[in-house]
């Protein structure tokens, strides 16, 4: 049995569709399970392990928006999280959740 360690990436909405999966739900959070063996390439994906997206934002680990002002603290990474849809790729189980009550956080790209 392998460990499996939260991680999560974010789709922002308003950018070009060109940057992100053609099934993409905008303006949410996709809450990933992945195995830790994963984390450096998932990384190079957008994901971010150690959080969630019904957390507030990890200020030490993720200080920053992609456009490169602070974030501020007790940021919500999705606020207001209602679930979209789950699936899997390649073994890797994923729920999507629609951010009702704001915008998701845009850390900046990759997004997929």
């Amino acid at each position: 049995l392998q460990r499996r360690f939260d991680a999560y990436n974010t789709s922002p909405a308003g950018l070009s569709p060109k940057l992100f999966p053609k099934d993409a739900i905008h303006n949410a959070c996709t809450q990933i399970c992945l195995p830790q063996g994963v984390k450096l390439a998932a990384s190079n994906h957008g994901v971010r392990y150690g959080g969630s997206c019904f957390d507030e934002n990890n200020g030490e680990e993720n200080p920053f928006f992609g456009d490169g002002s602070p974030i501020p603290e007790h940021t919500a990474v999705c606020p207001g999280a209602v679930f979209e849809k789950e699936g899997a790729m390649s073994g890797v189980q994923f729920f999507t959740y629609s951010c009702k009550e704001g915008e998701v956080i845009d850390y900046g790209g990759p997004y997929k």
